[in-house]
């Protein structure tokens, strides 16, 4: 083997001996780092927080053209918004959020957004339910139609029909029936998040009574 000298700037110079010489180069993959955040808006006050390392997952390290993934667990109070790569967004394949590493350090974000339950009323023939959420001030005002969080309390209130009244007003879960309380006009239950993950739904029965 012939020595070679590091020139500096890329170039390497040897002195040529007195037999022939065959120059050869080895490479290696050059592996650059992944910086990784995690935003989401805290519906808890800071109970409820996410942790890169633990609820987002991401390697540190990557090597060029290789791939990288994403690791995101969901949980009752929040989803995925979107991942973000340099601020371009990734879109989900069957091994999760992966892209392909570029010849440079990378920014991952993940935005999160709270997980919504949709509300389901069941109204009787004769009476009619509304659903309401407090506001910040403590005010009754209608429940979102895309849903609820899993920290928002669910208000609702009953409207009967002339010579109607009202049973009973339950919440439904499954196999789970919960009756619900009368306050200030309204009803209302501790809330519980649904059992099934694939259809998170709130659902509401009102049983109707005959006045007599």
């Amino acid at each position: 083997a012939v020595p070679l000298t590091d020139l500096g700037n890329g170039s390497y110079s040897f002195v040529m001996p007195n037999v022939p010489v065959v120059i050869t180069q080895q490479t290696k993959n050059s592996i650059y780092q992944i910086h990784a955040e995690v935003e989401h808006t805290d519906p808890l006050n800071g109970k409820q927080t996410l942790v890169v390392g633990k609820d987002v997952v991401v390697p540190s390290f990557a090597v060029y053209q290789g791939e990288a993934t994403v690791e995101v667990t969901e949980n009752d109070y929040y989803v995925v918004d979107q991942v973000l790569v340099d601020e371009k967004a990734i879109e989900k394949d069957e091994n999760g959020y992966s892209f392909v590493m570029p010849a440079h350090e990378v920014n991952v974000k993940v935005v999160m957004k709270p997980r919504l339950y949709a509300i389901d009323l069941q109204s009787s023939s004769h009476v009619h339910l509304s659903a309401f959420v407090k506001d910040q001030e403590g005010h009754y005002v209608a429940a979102p139609l895309e849903g609820v969080n899993i920290t928002q309390q669910v208000y609702l209130k009953a409207d009967a029909d002339e010579g109607y009244g009202i049973d009973t007003i339950e919440m439904i879960d499954g196999s789970q029936i919960r009756e619900l309380s009368l306050e200030d006009g309204y009803y209302s239950t501790i809330f519980a998040k649904p059992s099934s993950k694939d259809k998170p739904t709130l659902s509401f029965r009102v049983s109707e009574a005959a006045v007599v």
